[in-house]
């Protein structure tokens, strides 16, 4: 009887049972053909980030003055006793000028001086301080 269960319940699976459905293939993927060539592909990356040169030097100026011209690029190198940068020099040509006629009209009294300190009385050079200069013991 058992047998007979068996035989009748798989006698039902196999009349009763849907076979799967058969899964529709894909449609072909379009192909098309072309010759190869070997070249260069440029390759750029877009990203954020930041840049820092390796080594940098702060520049100290010695003097002041307006600037006529800056000579190099921020970032490119520079050899030693390059010119970086030029500043007026119309101050400091007139400050020259003014200190080279000083001193030429310094040195043109001097020989007179001489002449007038060898000629007044040593009672008069005694009484005066050693410590102040010609200049300001004798009035021009």
């Amino acid at each position: 009887m058992t047998l007979g269960v068996v035989a009748v319940a798989l006698i039902a699976w196999i009349i009763f049972h849907k076979k799967p459905a058969a899964t529709p293939k894909p449609p072909p993927v379009p192909v098309s053909v072309a010759t190869v060539s070997t070249q260069d592909i440029p390759v750029t990356i877009t990203a954020l980030g930041a840049a820092q040169a390796w080594t940098s030097d702060a520049i100290l100026v010695q003097v002041s003055g307006i600037l006529l011209s800056v000579d190099f690029v921020e970032g490119t190198n520079v050899k030693a006793g390059q010119l970086l940068a030029q500043i007026d020099p119309a101050p400091y040509q007139a400050a020259l000028t003014q200190a080279q006629g000083r001193s030429n009209a310094t040195r043109r009294c001097l020989p007179t001086r001489a002449l007038i300190s060898r000629a007044m009385p040593c009672w008069w050079r005694r009484t005066r301080s050693p410590r102040k200069p010609m200049t300001t013991r004798l009035r021009w």
